[in-house]
């Protein structure tokens, strides 16, 4: 009852039992199953513990095709895979607000981009001979190649590129509120035990009440407990009546605490498996620590649920039909508790061990079946701001390996200074329908900094690491910028391909990047 009152009873309940300058989130935080901008979910390296604030989780829901694919790896938000059909919501609405509020951060300065490009044509011109050198040695004009196809996607285009073919297909939501890593943690194989646990609520209650009317109208029982003397006439219907109207009380309760919080329910369509990685930067939260992190569960999830705080997106209509169950509820509890008491006392003292027994046996099974605390999942420790390239390792490693998850990040090294082999840029052209596009060198390192890219794309631009990131990219808009200010140069010509040697588990293996020329600039 006091937890209904703390969610969605008036003020003047909530001021009876010293909750009146409560704060939602704490209620929040204490009773409900949703997390928001204000209650967040992190690992603190035991357990998954709640906390008030707001923590940076990435979540990802990995779709991984059952049978042959094409090996590549799409990206695309929640809502696009919903569109889509390669997930379907089988409850409630996704809140429309907050995707729209949601805004995906760029990792580029797309002002820099234009600076370089406006640089780069000054200082050309100041320098045009050194420059048409540097440009021969640097571009083999000679040596043409299609676009590479795993290099086409910007952002989140490569979503629309026939997605039913992906391999992988990695969804990310862009809403601000938390992720709810606790709730779909435990909803793997948990709910056949929850409404087991239901159904013996159910039967015991019943049973309890039918022993009350076998102890006032049978007689064998009555000999059995050696009932010599009438038992009070009101004891046995204050006892039943009472105990109905508190578990009636109880149930609005319930009900409060239910409507408290919105959820929706997604799942993979037949042709999908379905596995969820938590990603958890180090952080400080609520002047507490958190390291980094990967979390997931320790088998696929049939289903992706998400739970809101109702309260936020409800009318003041919904909110006073909500206090005033409340006060139903918690009304009848009160007076079924007090009937109830009033009625074991003039019964037999039989009954009230009978409730009791019934509730130490729910009591047991509450915490069987749901015992505060995530149990079916692993974790992985990741090296500080290099969280995502762990799982973009992970993907590829999981096509091949049959979902095998491996700890620990191999190295990716340009090669560099006197093991380097000089390669000059490669023209990129437009391919005709008749012609094979030429591919990206198949190795593990490109298959690697594909995934990488998409995953560039879904996170937040708030670390070091991207920040270094984006002030490279615009330092290479410069620079090419000043030697090619008029790009390729050669009717035809889309950009330059750069590939370059990179050392993975000792050996060197290619990598391309492909550098389109768009908008007067090589990008």
């Amino acid at each position: 009852m006091v937890s209904a009152i703390r969610v969605g009873g008036p003020i003047w309940l909530k001021a009876i039992v010293g909750r009146a300058k409560e704060n939602k989130a704490a209620a929040e935080l204490e009773l409900m199953s949703s997390t928001s901008r204000e209650v967040c979910e992190l690992y603190n390296g035991e357990n998954i513990v709640r906390c008030l604030g707001s923590g940076s989780v990435w979540q990802y829901i990995c779709l991984f095709r059952k049978g042959a694919g094409n090996g590549k790896v799409e990206f695309m938000t929640l809502q696009r895979a919903t569109k889509d059909g390669l997930l379907i919501e089988k409850r409630g609405q996704t809140d429309k607000k907050a995707e729209q509020d949601a805004r995906s951060p760029q990792g580029r300065n797309r002002e820099g981009e234009s600076t370089a490009s406006t640089t780069g044509t000054r200082m050309v011109s100041a320098k045009q001979t050194s420059m048409q050198r540097i440009r021969r040695r640097l571009w083999k004009s000679g040596k043409q190649c299609c676009p590479s196809i795993q290099h086409s996607f910007q952002g989140l285009s490569h979503a629309t590129q026939q997605p039913q073919q992906s391999a992988v297909i990695v969804i990310y939501d862009v809403v601000p509120e938390a992720s709810n890593i606790s709730l779909n943690l435990r909803h793997v194989g948990h709910q056949k035990a929850i409404w087991a646990a239901v159904i013996l609520g159910m039967f015991l209650q019943t049973a309890v009440l039918v022993f009350f009317g076998l102890i006032e109208y049978s007689p064998k029982v009555q000999a059995f407990l050696k009932i010599d003397k009438p038992l009070p006439p009101h004891g046995f219907g204050m006892a039943f009546g009472g105990t109905l109207i508190m578990a009636i009380g109880m149930f609005f309760c319930a009900q409060v605490v239910d409507k408290s919080t919105s959820e929706d329910v997604y799942r993979p369509n037949d042709q999908f498996d379905m596995p969820l990685y938590w990603l958890q930067p180090n952080q400080t939260v609520n002047d507490q620590v958190f390291q980094s992190f990967a979390i997931f569960p320790d088998r696929s999830c049939t289903s992706l649920l998400k739970s809101r705080r109702a309260g936020t997106s409800q009318d003041n209509g919904a909110a006073n039909k909500l206090q005033k169950q409340t006060v139903l509820g918690v009304g009848c509890g009160l007076v079924g508790f007090v009937v109830q008491f009033i009625g074991f006392r003039g019964f037999h003292p039989s009954s009230s061990l009978a409730q009791l027994v019934a509730v130490l046996i729910m009591t047991v099974a509450r915490a069987v079946v749901r015992p505060g605390f995530a149990k079916n999942f692993g974790t992985a420790k990741l090296l500080q701001g290099f969280e995502q390239d762990w799982l973009a390792q992970q993907l590829p490693k999981s096509m091949d390996d049959g979902n095998k998850r491996q700890h620990g990040l191999p190295l990716w090294r340009i090669v560099t200074g006197r093991d380097a082999d000089y390669r000059a840029f490669e023209s990129l052209v437009a391919c005709e329908k008749s012609q094979t596009p030429s591919q990206a060198p198949d190795s593990e390192a490109q298959r690697l900094l594909v995934v990488r890219k998409g995953f560039y794309g879904t996170a937040k631009a708030d670390t070091l690491l991207f920040k270094c990131a984006a002030k490279l990219a615009v330092a290479m808009e410069k620079a090419l910028g000043i030697l090619f200010p008029d790009g390729p140069g050669r009717q035809g010509d889309l950009g330059f391909r750069w590939v370059i040697d990179v050392a993975m588990k000792g050996a060197t293996q290619p990598v391309s990047i492909d550098l389109p020329y768009k908008k007067e600039t090589l990008r």
